[in-house]
């Protein structure tokens, strides 16, 4: 029972808002498709698997493709479950790197989440909350083209107005590595959405999934 909680709590795979579902715990080897209905192509270089997910150790990544690069015009939702094990700056969770450049990415860096949208306004946006090294979390965050709200452990960790839409992301999407830093640690899972999830879809995810990660 808990493992179909853990896999479609909200009817991911069914949800045509889900572009992306990654659950790392499962045993699929070096190249898959995600569990989203897309079947978006993930690419696996390092990156381990164990029964919580995959151990990137400093130069791991999952190329995730280019098919979700027109998806995100009228917002994003970006949803990890991570283990860091240091948080030190540009540890890279999900990145679209250009020649030593990042054109969109979320990070773990000093303990806070940071996020850049190239096609917004150029800039780092930061939470407020932090996370721990060593210990499982869920982060990510919600754009709805004029608020960006970050989340850890299902509960609201800092806002930031601006405005505009995301774009096409024109480069292949990483999972560990945006073109300026590697992530160190442990990915569980990972959800990415073509909209804003409300904070009670976050909480249903965080509270229906976090028993794999205690």
């Amino acid at each position: 029972m808990q493992e179909v909680l853990t896999r479609d709590p909200l009817g991911w795979q069914f949800d045509p808002s889900c572009v992306l579902y990654l659950p790392l715990w499962r045993l699929d080897g070096s190249s898959f498709a995600d569990r989203s209905h897309y079947g978006h192509l993930a690419t696996v270089t390092g990156a381990l698997w164990g029964p919580q997910g995959r151990t990137f150790d400093g130069d791991d990544y999952i190329n995730l493709g280019t098919g979700m690069s027109n998806k995100f015009a009228n917002g994003m939702s970006a949803l990890m479950w991570i283990n860091a094990a240091t948080l030190v700056v540009n540890h890279t969770l999900i990145g679209q790197p250009t020649v030593n450049e990042i054109t969109f990415g979320i990070e773990v860096n000093t303990g806070k989440l940071r996020v850049i949208f190239t096609n917004v306004v150029v800039n780092w946006y930061y939470s407020t909350g932090v996370i721990t090294a060593g210990a499982w979390a869920l982060v990510g965050f919600t754009f709805n083209n004029s608020t960006l709200t970050f989340y850890i452990n299902g509960v609201a960790a800092g806002t930031e107005a601006l405005s505009g839409s995301i774009g096409t992301l024109t480069e292949a999407l990483l999972e560990g590595n945006g073109g300026i830093g590697y992530f160190k640690g442990q990915h569980g899972e990972v959800l990415l959405y073509n909209r804003d999830l409300i904070a009670l879809e976050i909480q249903q995810i965080y509270l229906a999934s976090k028993w794999r990660y205690q």
